[in-house]
């Protein structure tokens, strides 16, 4: 089942206007307690009801369109461009001159992709974007921590997926879902009871903590914001080549190494 006409917060030709910068549309999240984690034998465990304060995130991935405006006007190099190449899972291992204006390597381009998700970019490049729009916005521009990333995806009800507690391809944008396995554009699938998006689908998001397996027996019970240190940074989400993972799901990626299936989205706090 396909789905329905596409809702984006991006115009239709952004990747062709003369723009400084976009600012992304943002969903709050009242201040109150979740459940965080989930039962034995997962890294997530264990289940543990978590206060948050309120704070705002993004409604969608962080498009292609937002992140040219930042290259353009910093004049930046992703990390995907420095090291010349970037993990593309179609092509099953590390793609020669593959970044995010070159998804597929070598004579590839964003035609028609503007309000895509921005891939192959590191958790380096999401933060110096988020560092680089605080700075033209004034507005405290940050990745989202796990706590609140989780939060948000799971909703009021504290859904595993984006509208329930069960996965269907006509929901998100999985490997099932009929786009064969490949990014679309935010905002296609159906948001979840908070106003997000494809927090289950799409690409897999960095998030701001550090990575650890054990976190989560140790976790504060109030605005956590992960370990003080690490290797690797916490990745969530689902992507277009996934359809299990649920909100709780955690990985860990190392910060400099991007993906083909892995974008970000901003978080903040409220004014």
């Amino acid at each position: 089942m396909k789905p329905a006409a596409p809702i984006s917060a991006c115009a239709t030709d952004l990747m062709n206007a003369n723009l400084t910068f976009i600012e992304p549309k943002l969903i709050r999240i009242p201040a109150g307690e979740f459940n965080m984690g989930q039962a034995p034998g997962h890294e997530s465990y264990p289940l543990r009801r978590i206060h948050l304060s309120e704070f705002m995130i993004g409604k969608y991935q962080v498009t292609n369109a937002e992140f040219k405006c930042f290259v353009e006007d910093a004049q930046f190099q992703t990390s995907a461009e420095k090291a010349g190449h970037s993990l593309d899972h179609h092509y099953g291992g590390q793609l020669s001159e593959a970044c995010w204006n070159a998804p597929g390597g070598r004579g590839t381009h964003l035609d028609g992709m503007d309000r895509h998700p921005v891939v192959h970019v590191s958790w380096t490049d999401a933060t110096a974007y988020a560092d680089w729009l605080k700075l033209k916005t004034g507005r405290a521009y940050r990745l989202p921590t796990e706590a609140e990333w989780e939060k948000a995806a799971r909703g009021p009800q504290g859904f595993n997926f984006g509208q329930g507690n069960s996965q269907d391809p006509a929901s998100a944008n999985i490997a099932d879902s009929g786009n064969n396995e490949r990014p679309v554009a935010v905002g296609l699938y159906p948001a979840n009871e908070y106003g997000l998006h494809d927090t289950d689908g799409n690409v897999l998001e960095w998030i701001h903590d550090w990575f650890d397996r054990d976190y989560y027996h140790t976790t504060p019970l109030q605005n956590p914001i992960g370990p003080v240190e690490g290797i690797k940074r916490v990745v969530k989400g689902d992507s277009c080549r996934g359809g299990s993972f649920q909100h709780y799901h955690r990985i860990g990626r190392q910060p400099h190494r991007g993906a083909s299936f892995l974008g970000f989205r901003l978080a903040c706090s409220p004014e």
